[in-house]
């Protein structure tokens, strides 16, 4: 059986052997490996492998020995090390019983086993005469408690987006695409873009008209996302933390889109309901006080709503006392537009959902 320093001399003459080789044949016209090369380099794989297999092995050997070989034999081939001990132990007002996290805890557990040297860390009262597992004692339980930290990580989901599915996804193979429309956002005298049908007598002329089209041009721009960690962080956390950061980018490139779609300029990026030409603003009744929602407001805005049935209505949490007491004055009493209660969100088409501020 090799020992671990057997092995990692090995390796090195089998790299030395590989640099020869790679040698030799850089230095032939063909660049290529002959066959005895070629097999000579399948057989240092082959032994490699086998070395690796061998490898954690010689590591627990070397363990052992280490613990069974009396301190200060020439004969242990592995140094001990002496453990570091913090000053003060555990206190009642530090539930980490003064470790950094569950990484240092486990260190110092693994260090006590080796080097036979308690961490005062670990030091917890030991209940004399018991024979079962429990807090009470490290070596019997306690080392594999740590109450200070909780492998997952308490968040906020965003709000989701009430509009997904509605709007039209454009695949672009180019960044830039081009698409051509009918200039029809005027129906007052034509639905087409400037067709026109007439009624005329058998003996006049028709009236000729033509359509109108326009160009709509879209610019791609990149939406990218940039996080950066060392290597110490993703070996050492207690949590997958790029699995975190994977669905943390996920939450916020859904809540930058929704963003978008509601504030956006149009320049480099969505152009949102709020800065869209289309927007059709209500205005608020004469004597209607600033900062309030009244029934009329709301009929108003359902009149101007074209293809109401396809609608959604979008209001900020602290619009729901408003809303609720919506109503419209009359000389029987006045009549609510928003049932409260469970009915009240149940309805599609009256249903409000909550955008963020």
């Amino acid at each position: 059986m090799l020992t671990l320093t057997e092995i990692n001399q090995r390796r090195a003459e089998l790299a030395d052997e590989v640099r020869a080789i790679d040698t030799a044949v850089a230095e032939r016209k063909g660049k290529t490996a002959n066959d005895a090369e070629s097999k000579r380099l399948t057989e240092i794989t082959e032994e490699f492998g086998r070395l690796d297999e061998a490898e954690p092995m010689a590591k627990n050997l070397d363990k052992i020995r280490q613990a069974n070989v009396p301190s200060g034999d020439s004969a242990n081939p592995i140094k001990p090390t002496k453990a570091k001990l913090p000053a003060e132990p555990k206190k009642d007002d530090d539930p980490a019983c003064g470790f950094r996290d569950i990484h240092d805890q486990l260190k110092a557990v693994m260090s006590s086993t080796a080097n036979h040297q308690m961490d005062n860390r670990l030091k917890l009262l030991n209940v004399a005469g018991s024979d079962e597992q429990g807090e009470y004692s490290g070596p019997f339980g306690d080392f594999l408690i740590a109450p200070a930290f909780l492998p997952q990580l308490l968040s906020v989901e965003p709000e989701g987006n009430p509009t997904a599915g509605m709007t039209m996804d454009i695949p672009m193979e180019t960044k830039m695409v081009s698409i051509p429309a009918r200039t029809d956002k005027n129906h007052s005298t034509s639905v087409t873009g400037g067709l026109t049908v007439s009624r005329r007598a058998e003996t006049q002329a028709g009236t000729s008209s033509r359509m109108e089209f326009e160009q709509v041009k879209l610019v791609a721009t990149y939406l990218t996302r940039v996080s950066s960690q060392n290597q110490e962080l993703l070996a050492d956390s207690p949590i997958a933390v790029t699995a975190l950061i994977e669905q943390g980018f996920r939450d916020e490139f859904a809540s930058k889109i929704f963003d978008e779609e509601l504030n956006g300029t149009g320049n480099g990026e969505f152009e949102g309901i709020l800065n869209s030409p289309a927007k059709i603003a209500v205005a608020k009744e004469g004597s209607q006080a600033a900062d309030t929602i009244l029934g009329a407001n709301i009929l108003k805005m359902r009149a101007r709503a074209w293809r109401y049935g396809r609608c959604v209505w979008l209001a900020n949490h602290d619009c729901y006392e408003q809303l609720a007491s919506a109503h419209i004055t009359g000389s029987n009493g006045d009549r609510f537009l928003f049932e409260p209660g469970p009915t009240f969100l149940g309805r599609r088409a009256n249903q409000w959902f909550a955008a963020p501020d």
